[in-house]
Formats: C-alpha cells, structure tokens, sequence
C-alpha cells in the first residue's frame, strides 16, 4: 500500500470507530488510488493551458487567413465590377457608333428623297411646259387650218 492509503488509514482509523479493518484499509487504497497529486495536478492543468493556448493561437491564424482570403475575394469582385463597367462602357459606345450611323444613313436617305422629289418636280414643270406648248402650239395650227381652209 502507498504512503497515501497508510495517511488516509491512520488519519480515518483517528476520526472516526473502525468496525471492521479490511473496509478501512479498502477505502483508504480507493481513495489515494483516485485522489491526484498535487504536482500531477498542475502538471495537467498546464498541459491543459498549453494546448488551449495551442488552440487559440491556431483560431487566431485561421481567422487571419480567413480575413486574407475575404479580402482578396473582396478584390477579386472589384476587379469583376471594373471590369463589367468597362464592358458596359463599350456596349454604351458601341451603341452610340450605330445611332450616329443609322442617323447618317437617315441623313443620306433623306438627300436622296429630296433629289428625287426635285428631279421629280423637274420632269413635271418640264412636262407641264411641253404639255402646255404643244397644246398651244396645236391649238395655233388648228386656228391656221381653219383660217386657211
């Protein structure tokens, strides 16, 4: 039996009517076989904080890098916004290239139709002085005819 059990013996055996020797020293024996040590003890609850400061230091490094990584997500989406602005810019400007297009094309159907619409207005002042010639030239023969018949 350890120098505990025989403590706790002695000191029980002192405190209190024994009634029966074999139950004092079982009890002594169980109670030094599951009492720790002081030195055990803080042993134990050293190597306790040692690995809970292990465990801290380890959480501080995850969370730092969990802040790196958020933060080059971070980038990585300002990046992809300046980007689709970029892109957004050239559809705007290419937008642009086409209505000054369509309005050149506006612009050179609309001198067509009024060239036509003049040449057009030609032909009739044309035709309309032929037409009126002729009629008075034919109505002065039909006056010579009759005159001269």
């Amino acid at each position: 039996m350890s120098n505990l059990a025989l403590q706790i013996e002695h000191e029980l055996q002192q405190a209190f009517p024994v009634k029966d020797e074999g139950a004092l020293k079982r009890a002594a024996s169980l109670i030094s076989e599951h009492s720790v040590d002081r030195t055990t003890y803080a042993h134990d609850i050293s190597e306790i904080r040692s690995d809970i400061r292990v465990l801290a230091e380890t959480m501080k490094l995850g969370f730092e890098q969990m802040e790196k990584r958020f933060e080059q997500v971070d980038k990585r989406f300002e990046e992809l916004v300046a980007q689709s602005d970029r892109r957004f810019e050239q559809v705007d400007k290419r937008f642009e290239q086409m209505e000054k297009r369509f309005e050149m094309l506006i612009d050179q159907m609309n001198r067509r139709f009024d060239d036509v619409q003049r040449n057009f207005e030609r032909h009739m002042t044309t035709i309309q002085w032929g037409g009126s010639l002729l009629f008075g030239l034919l109505a002065a023969l039909m006056s010579l005819y009759k005159f001269v018949n």
